[in-house]
């Protein structure tokens, strides 16, 4: 079974994507975490993941259509194209560099077991940026590395960061040193 798990900050979002995810895939189990509830995005996704049934979880943000059925690859730990490069940009500091390419936070396929054995989510990042940086770190220490596969849907983009978090610049900067400093990422 398939767990999709969302956080979600509009009552509009909220519907849409259920809408969308029920007519497309009656067999999937969706979680809905409201993000008023929770202090961050990692938190609504580890509490979601907590009440999962799934043995693939799928993390995703609440602006999403989905269109076709939900094909899960055999891979613990996939995501939508593109992955992100071997670095992020960290201005005005320069470039920090990671080991593997990372997924994009707003959608995030993993097996149970893999979600399980990293722990989750770290839920020391602030709403918007770099959990999902940091949770391919996670998943690269233990040899899984992002696959990259075709979403079945759409994301609208960029509305969930700002509408939840207005601070959203300022808050992936904090994040980033968070991640730099727990890693132990080299700044070029």
């Amino acid at each position: 079974m398939i767990s999709v798990i969302f956080v979600t900050g509009s009552p509009v979002h909220r519907k849409a994507n259920i809408a969308s995810l029920e007519a497309t895939n009656p067999e999937v189990e969706y979680i809905a975490v409201d993000a008023y509830d929770v202090v961050h995005k990692s938190v609504g996704w580890n509490a979601g993941a907590k009440t999962a049934s799934g043995e693939t979880l799928l993390f995703v943000d609440d602006d999403i259509i989905w269109t076709d059925e939900i094909v899960i690859p055999d891979k613990e730990l996939f995501g939508p194209s593109p992955l992100h490069p071997h670095h992020i940009g960290y201005e005005p500091y320069g470039k920090v560099r990671l080991i593997h390419p990372w997924l994009d936070g707003w959608c995030i396929g993993v097996s149970r077991r893999l979600y399980d054995e990293v722990g989750g989510f770290d839920e020391k990042f602030k709403f918007s940026g770099m959990l999902d940086a940091d949770f391919c770190v996670s998943c690269s220490k233990v040899g899984v590395i992002p696959y990259k596969w075709k979403f079945p849907g759409r994301h609208l983009s960029a509305h969930t960061k700002y509408t939840l978090n207005p601070d959203h610049d300022k808050t992936r900067i904090e994040n980033i040193k968070y991640l730099v400093a727990k890693w132990n990422l080299e700044v070029a």
